[in-house]
């Protein structure tokens, strides 16, 4: 009960949050308390946020827009800032990064078709010129790869071996030095991608890693002791690059 009582303030705070930067905040709350699917968020800055129900819209939401985990102190956007979003799912923060400041740049990555569909969709309703998206993954190697998916929302990786549950989709993928072959600098790199980050920063050349200032997103930790937060850390900080 003492728990829940703390927990109020912050609640109070997010719910006046969203009612500032949402036009639809209604349904939000109501979402929020009934526990029904909410499947469109629509912002006051024009953004329009759609997602089909087994994507839990509001969680998506509250975690890029709310309470703004991948823009820690120290990560914030500014005018002119360069973005890549790796593992973009349907554009919540690809969105969100594009409406910060001002002449934003954002290259968007997401190899899951029905996530792409989407991402497109509110690229389309959002008038946001200022992203470049890509639908497929990024990966140690530029090729065809097979997409493991073994549910419909977040849980979508790259393998080689067809045994591990789901079902395999064909997908494009491109390398970290491919991208930036066509990038001259990332200000600010954003990745979830189901542990193809490991892959994704160990193959990368030293002169492209070079041209990333920070990086912030999620780790997931495999098999060997490389493929772990802690060895990725630690490779990163070597190469001078943020991450967090």
């Amino acid at each position: 009960m003492i728990k829940r009582i703390l927990r109020i303030p912050a609640r109070i705070r997010q719910d006046f949050k969203i009612i500032k930067i949402s036009k639809n905040w209604k349904e939000i709350l109501a979402s929020k308390i009934n526990g029904k699917p909410l499947t469109v968020v629509k912002l006051r800055n024009g953004v329009v946020i759609s997602a089909p129900e087994q994507i839990d819209l509001n969680f998506v939401f509250h975690e890029v827009w709310v309470d703004e985990i991948y823009l820690p102190e120290g990560y914030e956007i500014n005018p002119s800032t360069v973005v890549i979003d790796i593992g973009a799912n349907i554009g919540s923060f690809s969105l969100y990064a594009s409406t910060k400041a001002l002449n934003v740049k954002v290259y968007s990555f997401e190899p899951f078709p029905s996530n792409a569909d989407y991402f497109e969709k509110n690229m389309k309703k959002s008038n946001a010129g200022n992203i470049v998206f890509f639908r497929g993954a990024v990966a140690g190697r530029t090729e065809k790869r097979k997409l493991n998916v073994s549910d419909s929302w977040i849980k979508h990786e790259l393998n080689e071996n067809n045994d591990v549950g789901g079902y395999n989709v064909v997908v494009e993928s491109i390398s970290l030095d491919d991208i930036f072959s066509r990038i001259d600098i990332c200000d600010l790199l954003k990745i979830d991608c189901e542990g193809s980050e490991y892959e994704i920063f160990y193959s990368a050349k030293p002169d492209t890693l070079k041209k990333i200032n920070r990086i912030v997103g999620e780790f997931h930790n495999r098999e060997g002791k490389e493929n772990t937060g802690k060895a990725l850390s630690s490779f990163l900080e070597k190469k001078r690059v943020q991450y967090r």
